[in-house]
């Protein structure tokens, strides 16, 4: 299992990093661009809203839970691949899946933000190739 900017529950801070960023018009370029050229802007724009309703309807109608149950269940190795100033995440969510997951490798990229498998593509993909040729 690879996992990067993961939660295994909505926080509160969550819900507003998410309201904060909702508006897509609102993105940089550079970060909302990509996500047009695949979906098309108008369609990412709605994907994108649907996505935060979702993830706010998880925080009212099961108090954040997406996961918290399951993740001590959770037995495959898994690498836990983290940028140090992700905006998109609350620093809590780290810490708790180190103290709750087994056997877990841990990386953090010290500048790295929400988009480490592309600002650091060719590091990030090879940290997790060798990951899963592990034994």
């Amino acid at each position: 299992l690879v996992i990067w900017g993961a939660n295994a529950y909505v926080s509160d801070e969550d819900v507003n990093i998410l309201k904060g960023v909702r508006d897509v018009k609102k993105w940089s370029a550079r970060m909302r661009e990509p996500m047009g050229k695949v979906y098309g802007a108008e369609r990412f724009a709605e994907i994108w809203n649907e996505w935060v309703d979702a993830i706010l309807n998880i925080h009212e109608k099961r108090k954040g839970d997406l996961c918290m149950k399951e993740i001590p269940e959770i037995r495959a190795r898994t690498f836990i691949l983290h940028g140090k100033k992700d905006p998109m995440l609350a620093k809590e969510h780290v810490p708790y899946l180190k103290q709750h997951l087994q056997g877990f490798k841990y990386h953090e990229f010290p500048d790295g933000k929400h988009n480490i498998h592309l600002r650091y593509a060719e590091e990030y993909n090879k940290l997790i190739a060798n990951f899963l040729l592990e034994k």
